[in-house]
């Protein structure tokens, strides 16, 4: 895993998208995806494919709820969950880091790429076409898929002494693998 360095990634794939036509920075998300939306009906309204990438939507940070419940939540479902996140400033108002929103921005972009697709089969397929192929990360890959040759993670104990994960544990980030995924291949 290499954590949020994903998210320029995913932005550079959005940039790609952009250039094509698909959409603009300034495109509502929900135009793109007519289902999302967030607790407040007028953020939601007025939030476009720039704010999913900028961190200043008001919205919070809830990254440790991903921890605590993620096998077999798909992207589909952690945008559902979205409904329920309430802002705590205005739009544009102050930096306030949103993996959920970049998630959201990210596969909505790739949803334009690959309508016909689940949301994590578009983003990886954009992904690769307009990341990792143009700079020969041949070795990269959005989901994890555990392999025996694969290092494993580490983590400290309550002493502080190095100790071994689950790999298990690093699904947590799969249903927001735009805001927080990928890794090299072994």
């Amino acid at each position: 895993m290499i954590g949020s360095s994903t998210k320029p990634l995913t932005t550079l794939m959005m940039a790609k998208l952009i250039d094509m036509g698909r959409f603009t920075w300034t495109t509502p998300v929900t135009q793109i995806l007519p289902r999302f939306s967030l607790a407040d009906t007028d953020v939601t309204s007025r939030l476009e494919m720039r704010h999913t990438v900028s961190a200043c939507t008001g919205m919070p940070r809830r990254d440790v709820d991903l921890l605590f419940r993620f096998q077999g939540i798909r992207p589909e479902d952690r945008l559902a969950e979205i409904k329920e996140l309430l802002p705590t400033t205005g739009l544009g108002e102050t930096f306030q880091y949103s993996s959920c929103l970049v998630a959201a921005g990210g596969y909505a972009a790739a949803h334009c790429f690959a309508p016909n697709s689940s949301l994590a089969d578009a983003y990886d397929s954009a992904m690769r076409q307009f990341v990792f192929e143009p700079l020969n990360m041949q070795q990269t890959f959005v989901l994890h898929h555990a392999s025996p040759d694969d290092a494993s993670p580490h983590g400290f104990d309550l002493e502080g002494n190095p100790v071994p994960i689950d790999p298990v544990m690093e699904e947590f980030a799969d249903a927001v693998a735009p805001a927080g995924r990928s890794g090299p291949r072994s």
